[in-house]
């Protein structure tokens, strides 16, 4: 009698041959990623370096509120005076998963038992399964949750690059004002990361850098490239000094964000300027920068792809202090090929990712938008 499981076991054999060879794994999936498509965050945040990883049940990372004060001018001879700060707060958000799978059916890997037509066949399936999480990561890093019940939405720039609110604009106030974040539903949070950001609370330093376009149309004015530089000298976002640290890449994680319009008008300004003027928003290599970090349009601030909080927002991300946070020993993670138990027949490879995104720094991360 024949054995009933020598169909199933032949097949995933086979394919765990070919899906095990795969030439890459975890933060070299990205390269995949990288060599077809630009994503904003995915390409510059996860790839590389492999992000920083921890663990625990929650995120946590450490917020130093301000100087301590510890280091004076002395003599030499004077007696210390000794104290423990308590200037670091602990912020904490969750974690979250995600999750994307490709498969194949079992008769497919009998029937191209060729080596080239099986690796043929991974590369058409586990390629889309990629772009896919890369997609999610994108819409994941501009979001906040949807409400106090969201176990599912990343806590992304947004949740804390904050916009100006309605009340500032109409006060005539910019700076470090973006305190504590809204839910997607308009609800405010009450903190950020754990951390109570009002006015008097003990970290109402941990706020974010805000302002106002001069006009609802998206075009940008000498009073916007002021309020652009002022917004860069107040959250010391640096530039490139010379030509050779952009091509070293020693700022490649200072980031201007926008969406198609706002990117299109400051091309259109770059255009206009004369010499004096470019080394505020000029080109380089052909690509648009304001003094000297480049503008990257993002699809994820496209209200065509779901962004409604705000109109025409730019956002400055110093992704050196505002970046992904991996859980350890699950970044890119493959799990399979299995054969699920109601779909017999078939063989699927899970991609398991969490993370969330942490700021130890929001003093050092502004925007612009259109608030009315």
């Amino acid at each position: 009698m024949a054995d009933a499981n020598l169909f199933n076991n032949e097949a995933l054999d086979v394919w765990a041959i070919t899906d095990h060879a795969r030439p890459f794994k975890e933060a070299d999936a990205v390269k995949v990623l990288q060599t077809r498509r630009d994503y904003a965050i995915t390409n510059r945040l996860f790839a590389g370096k492999r992000p920083e990883t921890a663990v625990g049940t929650d995120l946590e990372f450490d917020v130093l509120l301000e100087d301590s004060s510890l280091a004076e001018w002395t003599q030499p001879d004077a007696e210390a005076t000794l104290k423990i700060p308590n200037l670091v707060l602990k912020g904490r958000v969750p974690w979250r998963y995600l999750e994307t799978k490709y498969a194949v059916l079992q008769q497919e890997v009998l029937m191209n038992r060729d080596a080239a037509k099986q690796y043929d066949l991974l590369i058409r399936r586990r390629t889309p399964a990629l772009f896919a999480m890369a997609t999610k990561i994108e819409v994941g890093a501009a979001q906040t949750p949807a409400n106090a019940n969201d176990l599912v939405s990343c806590y992304g720039f947004p949740y804390y690059n904050v916009p100006i609110t309605s009340a500032q604009v109409s006060a005539g106030t910019s700076g470090h004002q973006g305190r504590n974040p809204l839910y997607q539903d308009g609800n405010s949070i009450g903190n950020c990361a754990g951390i109570d950001s009002s006015e008097g609370a003990r970290g109402e330093h941990y706020v974010n850098y805000n302002d106002v376009w001069t006009n609802a149309s998206g075009d940008i004015t000498e009073a916007d490239v002021d309020k652009l530089l002022m917004m860069n000298a107040c959250t010391h976002f640096n530039g490139p000094l010379t030509a050779k640290d952009v091509e070293d890449g020693v700022y490649d994680k200072m980031m201007f964000l926008s969406n198609l319009l706002i990117w299109t008008a400051v091309n259109r300004k770059a255009r206009a300027n004369n010499d004096s003027l470019g080394a505020d928003i000029g080109r380089y290599a052909g690509q648009t920068r304001i003094q000297g970090n480049a503008i990257i349009p993002w699809d994820s601030l496209e209200t065509s792809h779901g962004y409604t909080a705000t109109t025409n927002p730019l956002l400055a991300i110093n992704a050196y202090e505002l970046r992904p946070i991996v859980l350890k020993g699950d970044f890119f993670r493959f799990d399979g090929p299995r054969s699920p138990t109601k779909q017999h027949n078939m063989l699927a490879t899970f991609i398991n990712l969490t993370c969330n995104f942490a700021c130890r720094g929001r003093r050092e991360q502004g925007r612009i938008d259109w608030v009315a």
